[in-house]
């Protein structure tokens, strides 16, 4: 009697303890040991930050993770994040594709590759830090043109050609670099377009328009390094000239002269 009143412990499934995984991790706080010097210095939680978290739950429900780089059935580079049973083969999967400029440079993919893990702990689990950075949309993957960034080049002088844009006096020279640390050699298109007036908004807006590397169109600044050669002197050419005399005054609309005498005529009149 005694042995059917005792109670037997029920065996939980994969996703019966991936579930309970889920939600303590979710309950956890994060810590922000990362420093973002781009977004001032703002905290964020690193890789290890995460894995410091999230390796002692899944241990306790027999759970583990890990990230695997493959290629996918279309022939396109994808990290894979698997969530596995450690007494099975069950898991659960989640992918990421990687950009194919991103595998070109071995430090960039391997910048790359931490940065999409990171992502792909904290968002599959549902982790936040109260003081994470703010969403931007998506925006600072690509520094792609914005409206809302005008433009400091002066406008059209009085006699229809465009006036050579300069830099007030006084000016700082700018403490935001444009190129990475390893793209130093590149800071030279930067210090040629400050001379000039040049702001970085209208350098990038007009570089995305008119150059492409192999891969297509410039998706970062730094992609500027994969032009040929031919390019890039051809862009600092075109720095040179204002950048085509801004595009020749983005393309000024033509004057259509106006006969002012006062008079209207019958063929004016729309009926």
């Amino acid at each position: 009697m005694a042995e059917e009143k005792k109670a037997t412990k029920k065996k939980l499934t994969f996703r019966e303890r991936l579930a309970l995984a889920t939600y303590e991790i979710n309950k956890q706080d994060l810590k922000q040991s990362g420093s973002n010097p781009f977004f001032g210095n703002s905290k964020y939680s690193t890789l290890h930050d995460l894995l410091v978290v999230i390796r002692p739950i899944l241990e306790k429900y027999g759970l583990f993770q890990t990230f695997k780089f493959c290629v996918n059935g279309d022939n396109r580079n994808i990290i894979k994040m698997l969530v596995r049973d450690r007494a099975s083969d069950e898991m659960e999967e989640s992918c990421f594709a990687v950009p194919d400029e991103a595998t070109i440079d071995p430090q960039k993919f391997g910048s790359f590759s931490t940065y999409i893990k990171r992502y792909s702990c904290q968002n599959y689990w549902n982790m936040s830090a109260s003081n994470d950075i703010l969403d931007d949309d998506g925006n600072a993957y690509v520094p792609h043109k914005n409206p809302a960034q005008k433009s400091t080049a002066s406008v059209p002088s009085s006699n229809g050609n465009p006036a050579k844009p300069k830099i007030e006096e006084g000016t700082q020279p700018t403490k935001d670099f444009w190129f990475s640390d390893d793209r130093k050699y590149l800071y030279k298109f930067q210090k040629e377009c400050e001379s000039v007036g040049i702001d970085k908004g209208t350098f990038w807006d007009f570089a995305f328009d008119n150059y492409k590397t192999k891969l297509g169109k410039l998706k970062a600044f730094d992609d500027i390094h994969f032009l040929p050669s031919d390019d890039k002197e051809r862009l600092m050419s075109d720095i040179k000239n204002g950048l085509n005399q801004l595009e020749k005054a983005e393309e000024q609309p033509e004057l259509v002269e106006v006969d002012n005498d006062g008079g209207i005529g019958d063929d004016d009149i729309p009926f």
